[in-house]
């Protein structure tokens, strides 16, 4: 891209970095809410995951719904945590576009009007940006454990 250099240009890729700022953000307050939406709904399913474990009496009349219980609970947690990967992978891929695009901006500003930005290349957008992209995974993998144990169990 071309460098600016008229006022009026300058005040024009200024309000479109504000406007990618927020886009930015938006994107990752999307992240945070999809990560909590992850950490109820695990916290709901496993405490009703152990209580059905620990309340299981083969002799109940419960049993049968207790068992199922021990099953759909875990598939029910690995399709949440599947669904929240697919949702903050691609809320992080919308806010690659935005900082590649603003970063692309950026350029066309005199060199001293440029902010140091953090992009998408940076060691701590990178290691930021770790949590979302492996707690998910973590939650998948416990309830695909914990339901292949429960099936080993009853067979």
């Amino acid at each position: 891209m071309p460098q600016i250099v008229s006022g009026t240009d300058i005040a024009h890729v200024i309000a479109q970095q504000g406007r990618y700022e927020m886009a930015i953000g938006k994107e990752f307050s999307l992240v945070a809410d999809r990560m909590t939406w992850l950490v109820i709904s695990q916290s709901f399913l496993m405490s009703a995951f152990v209580l059905s474990s620990a309340t299981y009496d083969a002799a109940t009349t419960m049993k049968l719904v207790l068992r199922a219980s021990q099953v759909l609970m875990p598939a029910f947690g690995i399709v949440v945590a599947f669904l929240i990967i697919v949702a903050v992978k691609a809320a992080h891929s919308a806010a690659e576009k935005l900082k590649n695009s603003r970063d692309a901006l950026e350029q066309t500003l005199p060199e001293n009007l440029r902010v140091s930005l953090i992009g998408n290349t940076t060691w701590e957008s990178d290691r930021g940006n770790w949590p979302p992209h492996v707690i998910p995974y973590v939650v998948l993998l416990v309830w695909a454990i914990l339901l292949v144990v429960i099936v080993v169990t009853v067979v």
